[in-house]
């Protein structure tokens, strides 16, 4: 079940992009997160107590502000990660 502010965020990012399917909604919430906490402090990856990379942090803090003007999609379907095999 997805947490409730979530899911407004992507009704309203999928009102303002009518056009957008799924997976380009999901990019854009991964690729627009956040790595800094509310202290304006870099979020940490406690296993090595270092800087979170936006690889580490996946998707567990969105920004809706900024899923209005991504700089990046990812549009990929499963059709092509097999083919890249």
């Amino acid at each position: 079940m997805a947490a409730p502010h979530v899911v407004r965020a992507v009704a309203f990012l999928k009102r303002i992009h009518l056009n957008w399917i799924t997976t380009a909604i999901q990019s854009t919430m991964m690729t627009t997160i956040n790595v800094l906490d509310n202290y304006m402090n870099p979020i940490h990856e406690a296993r090595f107590n270092r800087a979170a990379t936006l690889l580490l942090i996946e998707a567990g803090f969105i920004n809706p502000n900024k899923m209005l003007g991504p700089s990046l999609i990812h549009d990929t379907h499963k059709e092509d990660y097999i083919n890249f095999l």
